[in-house]
Formats: C-alpha cells, sequence, structure tokens
C-alpha cells in the first residue's frame, strides 16, 4: 500500500461510497432524501480531509482499494477543521439530522478508550474487485503500521458477516451499541518481536532474563528483583524502572539473542 496524495482523493471517495453505499452505520446519519448518494461522497470528502489533517489516507498498489486511518490524539480544533464540520452538516448530515448525529457520536465516545490508537475510520474496495484478497492484504499491512507505531487498532462495523474476518487479524468485540441497528466497538492490540536480554548479578552471578521491545520490559524471571513477590506471568515495566533496578542492584546486562 501507498500513502494517498491530493490527486487520489476523487478515486479514494468514488470506492468507499460505492461499498459503503448501503451500510447501515453509514445510512443512519446521512441524509435519506434525492440526495443520499451525494450526501454518502459528502461523508467520505469530509472522512478524507480530516485523515489528511490527522491520520494517514492509504491505497492500495493496484488503486481498487482503500482505507482512512484517523489517530484521534493528534485531532485539533483547527479553523479548516471547523469549516469540514460546517461542511459536513450541510451536505451531508442536513440540519435535521444534528440532534440524532451528535447523540450517536457521544454514545460512540463513551464506549471508546481514552488512549491512543489508530482508528480504521474505513476500508473499502471497489464491489466488482470484492473477495479477491485486496481487503485483507491492506487491512494487514493498516495492522503492521499500527505496530511499528505501538497503537491498538480500533473500528466499529455495522456489518456482522464481516466479524469473523476481522477477527482473523486478530481482533476482537469489546462492546455493542443498539441502535436502529447494532454497532460493533473492536479492536487489535499491537504485537512486537521480542528481544531477548540476559542480566547478571555482580556478586552471586545469577542470571535474570528479559524480552524487551521499543520502550517496555516484559520480565520473564520467577522473582524480578523489583518486585515483592515471585511472578510467573509476564510483567511490563518501564525502561527507566529497567535501568533503575540494573543500577541499584548491581545487575549488568549480558548479550543475548535475538528472536
Amino acid at each position: 500500500m501507498k500513502k494517498a496524495e491530493a490527486a487520489d482523493k476523487a478515486l479514494i471517495i468514488e470506492i468507499l461510497s460505492r461499498s459503503f453505499e448501503n451500510n447501515q452505520s453509514v445510512n443512519y446519519i446521512v441524509k435519506q432524501d434525492s440526495s443520499r448518494i451525494n450526501a454518502i461522497r459528502a461523508l467520505m470528502d469530509y472522512s478524507f480531509e480530516m485523515c489528511s489533517l490527522f491520520g494517514d489516507v492509504w491505497l492500495s498498489d493496484n488503486h481498487q482499494a482503500c482505507a482512512l486511518v484517523l489517530y484521534p490524539q493528534n485531532k485539533r480544533a483547527t479553523f479548516k477543521a471547523i469549516l469540514l464540520d460546517v461542511k459536513l452538516i450541510i451536505k451531508a448530515i442536513g440540519l435535521l439530522g444534528i440532534k440524532k448525529t451528535l447523540n450517536r457520536e457521544s454514545k460512540i465516545k463513551a464506549k471508546q478508550p481514552k488512549e491512543p490508537m489508530a482508528y480504521l475510520w474505513f476500508i473499502g474496495v471497489e464491489p466488482n474487485q470484492q473477495h479477491k484478497g485486496l481487503g485483507s492484504k491492506l487491512l494487514q499491512e493498516i495492522t503492521n503500521d499500527a505496530t511499528a507505531k505501538q497503537l491498538p487498532v480500533y473500528l466499529e462495523t455495522s456489518t456482522i458477516k464481516n466479524l469473523p474476518w476481522y477477527e482473523r487479524f486478530g481482533f476482537i468485540v469489546y462492546s455493542r451499541l443498539e441502535l436502529s441497528y447494532n454497532l460493533f466497538f473492536l479492536n487489535a492490540r499491537p504485537t512486537f518481536n521480542f528481544y531477548h536480554v540476559s542480566i547478571r548479578h555482580a556478586g552471586t552471578h545469577r542470571y535474570l532474563y528479559f524480552y524487551f521491545t521499543g520502550s517496555e520490559y516484559v520480565g520473564f524471571s520467577g522473582r524480578p528483583l523489583f518486585f515483592a513477590a515471585p511472578r510467573t506471568q509476564p510483567v511490563i515495566i518501564s525502561a527507566t524502572a529497567f535501568f533503575d533496578a540494573i543500577l541499584q542492584y548491581h545487575w549488568w546486562p549480558v548479550p543475548g539473542p535475538v528472536n
């Protein structure tokens, strides 16, 4: 996959509009009149612009699939973002739909955890190219990118038949919201490649073994010195605590194999 450019906007809007034309969640918030299709396009336009500002817009290498990923922790109330909100109301939601949309968003926010995340807003494949593995390849690449950023991936779906598909990529359902349809909340925690490090006590020459990734360390020793009781399950501690323990108790790193 590749990051989309401004020149790809029209293509991405069309892919997503066709993919989500009959989606329950999308049709819950857009105007249900003769302008419905244009309202869906306006929603996808808005989502593209917001992800361009505060996230990533991905396009498959063959330009037949795309995804919009938002990083909510990066969102800011900029002048452009406010203008986009106004445009969304006028072109997609309509004045009569504001209350229902705000109520829905409030219920969704209440269920979403307050942590940094990669929020998969939309992922879509050209309808005549579906069931060929394009969506699976794109979703795997998105989860890989989130893992590299050490971020969990969150999403919602109203398409029940897609739940097993998401579960194949490590997603679990953590909540559900009942509207005029069921909205399922899913997440996938990042997976890491762990590196092995041994440390040795200067006086007793006993060894402790640790596996680490990024700035966090997972101790698998029977009784790490910086915990009061023996532990048999992995324990995550900060890098600072790890090195403080080494300095305070005179345990020294010994090179270990990379798994």
